[in-house]
């Protein structure tokens, strides 16, 4: 399998954060990010995951390979019960994990 690439302007991204970090010491700059980037909440999140499983239980009954840049496998997620989501906190987690790593 070969794996897809995909490439992203991100210059404006980048001199936006440079404007906004300029004149700033270390420890400013890291309450700045702070305040420019949002984090979701863990129930949110969970919320979302559980959701997702519920509307679209088709593209969520088959696991899923976690690939690294070489293409081996280094985890394979398996799916959600979708009657009782939360019965496996480990594994909603793991799922929580991955959606944000998409998101």
């Amino acid at each position: 399998m070969v794996p897809l690439s995909v490439e992203l302007d991100i210059t404006k991204l980048v001199d936006n954060i440079n404007v906004n970090m300029e004149g700033l010491t270390f420890e400013e700059s890291i309450i700045r990010l702070t305040q420019l980037i949002i984090f979701d909440k863990k129930e949110e999140i969970k919320h979302r995951v559980i959701k997702e499983y519920k509307e679209y239980p088709l593209s969520h009954m088959f696991g899923t390979n976690l690939i690294n840049a070489q293409g081996q496998t280094i985890l394979v997620l398996p799916p959600l019960d979708i009657q009782n989501p939360e019965k496996d906190e480990d594994l909603l987690e793991l799922h929580m994990h991955q959606n944000e790593l998409k998101r």
